[in-house]
């Protein structure tokens, strides 16, 4: 079984995207770094195709690969968009992966042909990496983690040594291979990997998985459906259990400790968004136009949003603090939600509807992003009020610089379009 990571919301023909920009069939760029993924098992291909996640839809093959561009250029700020001038930004010298903006204890990991760390206060360099494969990094214990063709490895967050490896002590243990970090805390690294049985010659299967960080070894392994992926597999880590969303569009609750699965919710859905784990609850998408509470402790249904009437679409992803739930309806608009009742609180418009990109709460500002030139939108939550909408100057959009991908140390909010961070300040 092989896999290979595609475009999540977009067929591989030509075409013209949302934004006015030409749209051109995925290169080796969009098959590292995309929200796909294109399972081939037993000549079955299967392309993930819709805006978060979802069930997996026929897809034809894609195009070889292409090496990655040296020196992008530069995202330029619009002048006139009247949101504050960022406080630094960043450009690499090569292409970034879009997935990667994994921001820890004030420093900011990304990847290209290698893992590099900057400094979320000054912009500056702090550490370069030797070469990586990967798409995902993962943060705990304060080391970073890339996974690899056959295991996972460890990097000091301070200095870039490489101070983790995973081992296997197991007699007969499975054959790992492509393996990705999912997600990671001070105990447990959760990854995903394709697992075959020790001197078989069958294909091997994809399981999620869980090492521990002291020991290096293998915790546990489950096996995870054809078509489930990192891509899609939406997951949060909070209180040393792991949430994540299966190829069901399914919530799935599992212990870190041993994988045992705590709880299942049978959403109804055909979509998924990051599950936005907060005050003891986790929100997920439910049927074809829903918004659903649940409670950590099991699974139970707390309260249930609907989409107004002109949206399209889902629920785009939502976040959560201090018992309120922020995010799109599905229209041009922001919302915020009670935690507690689902009662809506205020509804903010904004100048384009927020996309896939996960909101990001700093301080009292929400930032909401739509695609592209359509920016990245400052909410006061205090309020319901748009504060500024940071924008770009007009550039040639593809598959790969089209969403926005945003993060956040605390202080400052840190937006990737393209190959390029912004760090903007809260107000």
């Amino acid at each position: 079984m092989t896999y290979i990571v595609g475009i999540s919301d977009h067929s591989t023909t030509s075409d013209v995207d949302d934004a006015g920009g030409s749209r051109r069939r995925p290169s080796r760029r969009a098959l590292l770094t995309g929200g796909a993924a294109l399972a081939v098992a037993g000549g079955a291909g299967w392309m993930l195709s819709r805006r978060h996640g979802g069930k997996p839809e026929a897809s034809a093959p894609t195009d070889p690969p292409t090496p990655l561009r040296d020196s992008p250029a530069p995202m330029v700020p619009n002048p006139d968009s009247g949101a504050p001038k960022p406080l630094w930004s960043f450009t690499p010298d090569e292409d970034l992966v879009p997935a990667s903006t994994l921001v820890s204890n004030g420093t900011l990991f990304m990847l290209s042909s290698h893992l590099t760390a900057v400094d979320t206060a000054t912009g500056t360099v702090k550490w370069t990496g030797k070469g990586v494969n990967t798409l995902y990094t993962a943060a705990g214990a304060g080391r970073v983690f890339v996974g690899s063709f056959q295991g996972a490895t460890g990097y000091d967050a301070a200095t870039g040594a490489e101070t983790w490896n995973t081992v296997n002590r197991e007699s007969n243990a499975d054959d790992l291979s492509n393996v990705y970090a999912l997600r990671a805390d001070d105990k447990v690294l959760y990854a995903l990997a394709d697992a075959k049985p020790n001197g078989a010659t069958t294909a091997p299967r994809p399981v999620i998985l869980a090492f521990s960080i002291d020991t290096h070894e293998k915790l546990w392994s489950v096996p995870l459906e054809v078509g489930e992926r990192a891509q899609y597999i939406n997951n949060a880590v909070v209180g040393g259990n792991l949430y994540y969303t299966n190829g069901r569009c399914d919530l799935v609750a599992r212990s870190g400790r041993d994988g045992r699965q705590l709880w299942l919710v049978e959403t109804g859905a055909t979509d998924t968004i990051p599950p936005a784990v907060a005050d003891g609850q986790a929100y997920c998408l439910t049927g074809t136009n829903g918004l659903r509470a649940v409670s950590l402790a099991d699974g139970r249904r707390l309260w249930e949003a609907k989409l107004v009437d002109g949206a399209t679409g889902t629920f785009p992803p939502v976040t959560a603090a201090n018992g309120v739930v922020y995010g799109g309806n599905g229209t041009t608009a922001v919302c915020a939600w009670d935690a507690r009742t689902g009662r809506q609180i205020w509804t903010c418009p904004v100048p384009f509807r927020p996309s896939a990109t996960e909101p990001v709460l700093v301080q009292d500002t929400l930032f909401v992003a739509g695609q592209g030139i359509e920016g990245v939108h400052a909410v006061d939550v205090k309020t319901g009020r748009l504060r500024w909408t940071f924008a770009v100057n007009t550039y040639q959009v593809t598959l790969e610089n089209r969403n926005w991908a945003l993060a956040t140390d605390g202080q400052r909010l840190l937006a990737k379009l393209g190959s390029t961070v912004f760090a903007l300040p809260p107000t």
